[in-house]
């Protein structure tokens, strides 16, 4: 198995009946243990171990996940992509259209069933799909308002036709997406879906 895969099972199974919950409120793959141990990966940069022996409901330890929590948190706050993400996000908030938009019961649910490493997934495939090549097919209605998370996320974002990506981002239209533009576009639809996971 490739460390891809395990990443993914991680994420999506490691942490018993939390995973789906743990992957969006702390996104980390991990796995824990009945014993007080909880092993995470923060992907391409390291690995943690943390064991604390009293454990919650689901089996997980709470101090780890405390821990990794915090983690998080520290790792966001120093994250120069997420920083640049803030006025973005404050543009979006002024807008009655942007701003309308939020997850239901259902969408909730779908995300915490697959998991954040599949829905981030679906993110990339509909940009691959549907925005980056240079003349999208139905440009302006490519992407639905309804019937996936990543869709809502799209028209929330302005990540949802080559139009908004010019007007709101500054990607201009005509031009193919770069693998660089479409991870942008995939981390801003990411990160909207994050807080929105993270709303009580």
């Amino acid at each position: 198995m490739q460390a891809r895969q395990i990443n993914a099972l991680m994420a999506t199974s490691g942490m018993y009946q939390n995973a789906g919950e743990f992957a969006w409120r702390v996104g980390l793959p991990a796995k824990s243990g009945v014993g007080g141990g909880i092993v995470a990966i923060v992907p391409h940069e390291m690995a943690i171990a943390v064991w604390s022996p009293e454990l919650d409901d689901a089996g997980n330890s709470l101090a780890g996940i405390a821990v990794l929590e915090q983690l998080t948190k520290t790792i966001r706050a120093f994250s120069l992509l997420m920083q640049s993400l803030d006025p973005l996000f404050a543009r979006l908030s002024r807008s009655k259209f942007r701003s309308r938009f939020r997850l239901g019961v259902k969408e909730r649910q779908y995300c915490l069933e697959k998991g954040a490493p599949v829905i981030e997934q679906h993110a990339a495939d509909f940009v691959a799909k549907r925005l980056a090549p240079a003349l999208p097919a139905n440009d302006g209605k490519q992407t639905p308002m309804r019937g996936h998370p990543v869709f809502i996320a799209q028209h929330a974002t302005a990540t949802c036709c080559r139009g908004c990506l010019a007007k709101w981002h500054n990607i201009p239209q005509g031009e193919a997406l770069s693998e660089e533009q479409q991870r942008y576009i995939v981390t801003v639809i990411y990160h909207w879906l994050v807080i929105q996971m993270n709303q009580p």
